[in-house]
């Protein structure tokens, strides 16, 4: 990011350069979204050399630029490298973590944001800094990942595969890229698309900054490790309150100071949740993993760069009273239809979980359509009761814990079972955990994972 806006910043491109950094990402992601096989025969070593040597030579171009003028054919190609560079190893990255629990999936994502937070306020709070960062991160960034290149297999062999249906996808993906859209097109991204983290802007210089960055770090941190057995539908609500209140500020008041921090804090939220998200479920569901996450990463780079362009067209348009745009309207209302009537917590069960297939057969990841060739099991199948007796029997559950765990071995949410067994969510989320105690399991697809090995 940084190597990118000190090629083109003052250029034809300035205006519009946030947006073009997100579509030279979507263009690197698409090959591995429609050929995920990629992933398989494309040496690790390979994407790693080229990737570093991509962003060395974009930082190499970046640094000779500072104070110093260049050809605009140079520059471009520069920018190109620099944001080609980290989107070659963005996939593999990701695919690598799908191997790792949940939990330290969460760890690795957190530690990720707040690093990504330090790198970005240094140059606000030290201009000079921000030469020193470019010099610096390149190379330690290529060691990293040709070290990181030689360890795993970018291959994620699930063991429990869920079936999900195509057309169960298709509500919470639209919300998700409605509220992404949203968001970007009411922050600093399309109203400074230069992204420039050097001096002060309409972050409201550091302090604005420091306190949007904290507050969504808070907030991932308190989803992801606050609440016991988080339902993605929680994370949901969370990010689509926060888009909405982002409208209601801008329009209903006017203070567009407070609604970029806002806008800020949510597209935070949607860029970590559903990474978090997204490797989990690359590590179960019955689709390749590497189509999984090259359809997320280009969901939100698309929808980023569009909602980017959006607001740099509000900007243009001239308000019907107060700040409100018909554009801005639109995507207010846009963002409350995503929240209310499509990322219900309905929708994403069906979403993550499905239909849960028979363990003995389990989906072929080289299906056409991404499906599984198998049928699903029967909601009435009596191996998973006898399965959760079993488990139950070795680990010491009670009669009513025992009812939680089959229930939860057939994919059911939280709420679900609550009202299935006539409990409190409460209640319900104290049996949980203490099934994961009692089991030392620390994620739902650590649970199915020993409830097959259990019935196999």
């Amino acid at each position: 990011m940084i190597c990118s806006g000190l090629m083109l910043t003052g250029t034809a491109l300035s205006a519009v350069m946030y947006p073009l950094y997100c579509l030279v990402q979507v263009l690197v992601f698409l090959p591995l979204l429609f050929a995920p096989s990629l992933a398989d025969r494309t040496p690790a070593t390979a994407i790693a050399v080229t990737a570093a040597c991509s962003m060395l030579a974009g930082a190499t171009i970046a640094i000779v630029s500072i104070g110093d003028s260049m050809p605009f054919a140079v520059a471009f190609a520069g920018f190109l490298l620099a944001a080609a560079g980290p989107a070659l190893f963005k996939p593999l990255l990701l695919l690598r973590m799908a191997h790792f629990p949940l939990n330290a999936i969460k760890f690795i994502v957190t530690g990720a944001f707040l690093a990504r937070f330090f790198v970005m306020l240094l140059p606000m709070l030290l201009p000079a800094s921000a030469d020193v960062l470019v010099l610096l991160l390149g190379p330690l960034a290529a060691i990293f990942w040709i070290l990181g290149s030689r360890s795993g297999s970018p291959r994620v062999a699930a063991p429990v595969c869920i079936a999900i249906a195509p057309r169960s996808l298709l509500p919470v993906a639209v919300a998700f890229a409605i509220l992404t859209i949203g968001c970007t097109a009411l922050s600093p991204l399309s109203v400074d698309p230069s992204f420039s983290y050097i001096g002060s802007g309409p972050f409201g210089g550091a302090t604005g900054w420091i306190v949007t960055q904290s507050a969504a770090a808070l907030i991932v941190v308190a989803l992801l490790f606050a609440i016991p057995d988080l339902v993605y539908a929680t994370a949901a609500k969370a990010m689509g309150t926060a888009a909405i209140l982002a409208f209601v500020v801008f329009m209903g008041a006017g203070a567009i100071m407070v609604s970029w921090n806002v806008s800020l804090v949510a597209l935070n939220l949607l860029m970590i949740i559903p990474l978090v998200a997204m490797v989990d479920f690359a590590s179960y569901a019955a689709f390749r993993p590497a189509r999984i996450i090259a359809g997320y990463l280009v969901a939100y780079e698309a929808s980023v760069a569009t909602g980017s362009l959006l607001g740099l067209a509000e900007t243009t348009l001239s308000p019907l009273f107060g700040t409100v745009t018909v554009l801005g309207l639109a995507l207010c209302c846009l963002v409350v239809i995503a929240v209310v009537w499509l990322a219900t917590e309905r929708n994403m069960d069906r979403f993550f979980w499905g239909q849960p297939l028979s363990l003995a057969h389990p989906a072929d990841p080289d299906a056409a359509d991404g499906t599984a060739r198998h049928p699903a099991a029967s909601p009435a199948t009596p191996d998973v009761r006898a399965t959760a007796e079993a488990i139950a029997a070795e680990h010491g559950l009670t009669a009513r814990e025992t009812d939680v765990l089959e229930l939860l071995t057939r994919g059911r949410s939280s709420t679900f079972i609550a009202e299935e067994l006539c409990l409190s969510p409460n209640t319900v989320r104290t049996h949980i955990s203490r099934i994961y105690a009692k089991c030392d399991v620390h994620s739902k697809q650590e649970l199915l994972t020993l409830a097959q090995n259990h019935e196999s």
